[in-house]
């Protein structure tokens, strides 16, 4: 809260809106525990990324919408979404997204 400068424009928001400043270090905590969560489930990796732009591209260039996409693999868009941003280890639904961008 006294060097990073995200966090101390977060407190003074906070505190504009009547929070107090053990209201503040709480949510400030929850926030943070949600990041570490994150890093934790989901680890980066340098292949990863790359793949996803490629399908979310190829996905692109042949002016199909992820509604579309998700609908031709009869799950929902969000799906498609995780898939292409890496957010889950969907292999089955991934290879058939795939499969499916390459014939189309």
């Amino acid at each position: 809260m006294s060097t990073d400068q995200n966090t101390k424009d977060y407190v003074e928001r906070q505190t504009g809106r009547g929070k107090t400043k053990k209201e503040t270090l709480r949510q400030l905590k929850r926030a943070l525990c949600r990041e570490i969560y994150r890093a934790l489930t989901r680890p980066q990796t340098t292949q990863e990324p790359v793949r996803g732009i490629d399908l979310r591209a190829r996905r692109t260039a042949q002016g199909i919408s992820q509604t579309q996409a998700a609908k031709a693999l009869d799950t929902w868009p969000a799906r498609i979404s995780d898939i292409e941003t890496d957010r889950r280890p969907l292999k089955t639904l991934r290879a058939n997204y795939q499969q499916g961008l390459q014939t189309a």
